[in-house]
């Protein structure tokens, strides 16, 4: 029988097709396998794997004498992962409570699309503990925890400018944080983690560990700091001022000591701050200095054989005409005075006369050789340059005006570097604030070398200037920065704001800085300070009312404890009297030295206060942490008492605990 060939045909031709479509899929195997083997591995790995980010320890920052103040300590978050929670509903009424947040904002949140949600940053141990229990139970699947290090400062508002503060993100925000953070924040590591078909995680492998960040170790001083702000605030409240900044650095080496800034915030709490309270007004807020700045202009002058101390200068009566339509008063009508007498009573006509006998350009790089019109270089994010024209730009006022400390803007920082040169013979020594950095890994420290020193005056003109402004406190305009048993070198500011509205034109009757600026002790400084109150709100607004006193307060409190050798009693030396502050108990204790009484309590429990007695700092902060527990510091060094006693109802949140601090 004949086949027949439509069959045939139709048997070919499936034939043909099978072959080519076999061929076809085993040539495009063999592609996959040889070409594309590496990326579908890959690909199979991701979906099994998942490559994890290790963040380091970051390092700590402490002041001279290795006091903490920022370190981290371990914390725990809670996650959600919303594509495995199966009853998004069951699982927000469990949480809501054990969270304090809303039950329909939680289901919202778990019936997203995101993969990754973060319920709550900073979970406390009894947080952590009902979670678990409830997840033992196969009761909130879907969500876990994931541990992080969470950025503590143990003294809260102390020297918060100067450390800025790190987000819950991690990232830095201001402040020495920013500035180091390359350093301080170390280098992540890499890890492996596996999961099953569920993409519940089993596994770590850890590919490369995490390198903890530098330590960082500053000039300040704890004690300094902590009697600097207290002085800075007592001055701002009692003027009703509106902000202020206070500086206080070691004249022979340029190491800053304290530093502060008002209005202040807590970097613990930094999204509650507003920005006019995470300003740091001693670098970043530019002012006109007024009568501080005739501490430039005399220097100026007697370098330049201008003007003697004991030159008898005419004053005009208390006003001085510089051109048709131009004068300038003084604040009393002044008739003849020596040039010491200009300068301690701040006589601006006598000022003005004394800065017209100078050149130009004489006066001009004289100003720029103090560090004005450029920054100081102490690291901090935002230092502004102030301002200073050249002489090129000057109208016939300008020189009269900068004699007196007007037409010219410097930060606080610049005024107090400035007015330091004067007391260390001469010789400026710019102004920093860290001295190391110890690596987190190795230990092995790296210590910062200040610029070189540079010499702006000679000694025997800064000696001259000295005796002048040791005049100004003891018979002039800053009596009241007197300190009992130093002699004491200064000069007090009164300046009128310029009306920024009208383009800087003219000024506001109305509205001041009240500054000081000095040394002590005057022969062998110590220490220079600066003290700037803006718009003080009461009628004794002068620089010798508002901003001399608390200068001689703060050097009255820190002097002895920096070894000043106090010197004799002088008679023409005014007194005061220097009274602890209300309520400061424990905390004015630790700063003069006295032993606080230590307390013993019995065995701790659950749900009571432990007994922290004589634990570090550091101890003491990672304990009450743990415990969901914020913690107030007074003093340094380790626990001598605290408050709630040991013992005690664990206190909530809201209520925190103290702890007096000192050394045994």
């Amino acid at each position: 029988m004949r086949r027949n060939p439509v069959k045939r045909r139709l048997v070919i031709l499936a034939s043909v097709m099978a072959l080519f479509c076999t061929g076809s899929i085993s040539a495009r195997l063999a592609w996959l396998q040889i070409h594309r083997h590496d990326q579908y591995i890959q690909q199979a790995r991701n979906q099994l794997q998942n490559i994890r980010i290790l963040p380091p320890r970051r390092g700590d920052i402490h002041d001279r004498h290795g006091n903490e103040l920022a370190l981290s300590v371990p914390s725990e978050m809670v996650i959600a992962r919303p594509h495995l929670v199966a009853d998004p509903e069951d699982t927000a009424r469990l949480l809501a409570p054990i969270l304090s947040q809303s039950a329909g904002s939680l289901e919202k949140t778990l019936r997203g699309e995101r993969k990754y949600v973060r319920l709550l940053q900073k979970a406390t141990p009894s947080q952590c503990d009902r979670i678990r229990t409830l997840q033992k139970e196969d009761r909130l699947v879907g969500i876990g925890f994931e541990s992080w290090r969470r950025r503590i400062y143990p003294h809260e508002t102390l020297a918060a400018h100067v450390l800025g503060f790190v987000r819950n993100d991690g990232d830095p925000g201001g402040g020495l944080e920013s500035r180091f953070n390359r350093a301080i924040h170390g280098t992540n590591g890499r890890a492996v983690q596996s999961r099953d078909a569920r993409k519940d995680a089993f596994d770590m492998r850890v590919l490369q560990p995490a390198r903890p960040g530098h330590d960082l170790e500053l000039t300040l001083d704890l004690t300094v700091q902590h009697v600097l702000e207290e002085e800075l605030a007592h001055a701002i409240r009692k003027a009703r001022a509106r902000a202020g900044a206070a500086v206080a650095m070691d004249p022979a080496t340029g190491e800053i000591l304290a530093m502060a800034s008002w209005p202040t915030f807590n970097p613990n709490e930094y999204s509650r701050a507003s920005e006019e309270a995470r300003r740091d007004r001693v670098v970043v807020s530019a002012y006109e200095p007024g009568s501080t700045f005739k501490i430039i202009t005399a220097a100026a002058a007697l370098e330049a054989g201008k003007v003697r101390p004991n030159e008898v200068i005419h004053c005009n009566y208390g006003y001085i005409n510089i051109s048709p339509g131009h004068g300038i008063k003084d604040h009393k009508r002044f008739g003849d005075l020596t040039f010491t007498q200009i300068i301690a009573r701040s006589s601006n006509v006598g000022a003005i006369k004394v800065g017209l006998r100078l050149d130009d350009t004489y006066f001009y790089n004289t100003i720029r050789k103090f560090g004005f019109g450029e920054k100081t270089g102490v690291r901090l994010p935002g230092e502004q340059r102030g301002l200073l024209s050249p002489p090129a730009r000057w109208s016939k006022l300008s020189k009269p005006s900068i004699s007196i400390g007007q037409e010219i803007r410097v930060t606080p920082l610049q005024m107090l570097a400035a007015v330091a040169t004067v007391a260390n013979d001469g010789m400026a020594m710019s102004p920093w604030l860290t001295r190391s950095l110890r690596d987190g890994e190795t230990g092995v420290i790296t210590y910062n070398q200040p610029p070189d020193p540079r010499f702006v005056i000679s000694s025997r003109t800064a000696r001259t200037l000295t005796r002048m402004l040791e005049e100004v406190v003891l018979s002039g305009t800053g009596r009241a920065a007197a300190v009992p048993g130093y002699q004491v070198a200064g000069k007090t500011g009164t300046a009128q704001k310029p009306d920024l509205e009208n383009r800087g034109n003219g000024y506001l009757k109305d509205r001041h800085v009240a500054s000081f600026v000095g040394y002590a002790p005057s022969r062998q400084p110590r220490l220079a300070a600066i003290f700037v109150i803006d718009e003080p709100r009461v009628e004794a607004y002068h620089g010798g009312d508002v901003a001399a006193p608390a200068f001689g307060r703060f050097m009255a409190r820190v002097l002895p404890g920096l070894g000043a050798e106090p010197q004799p009693e002088r008679s023409d030396l005014p007194q005061i009297h220097i009274n602890r502050p209300a309520g400061s108990g424990a905390r004015w204790a630790s700063l003069t030295g006295d032993r606080v009484p230590r307390v013993t309590y019995g065995r701790m429990a659950d749900g009571v206060m432990p007994d922290l007695g004589g634990h570090s700092l550091r101890e003491a902060v990672a304990v009450l942490t743990s415990l969901g527990i914020s913690p107030a510091l007074a003093g340094q060094g380790r626990v001598l008492s605290q408050d709630p006693p040991a013992g005690s109802p664990l206190p909530s949140m809201e209520e925190g605990c103290r702890l007096w601090l000192g050394r045994r």
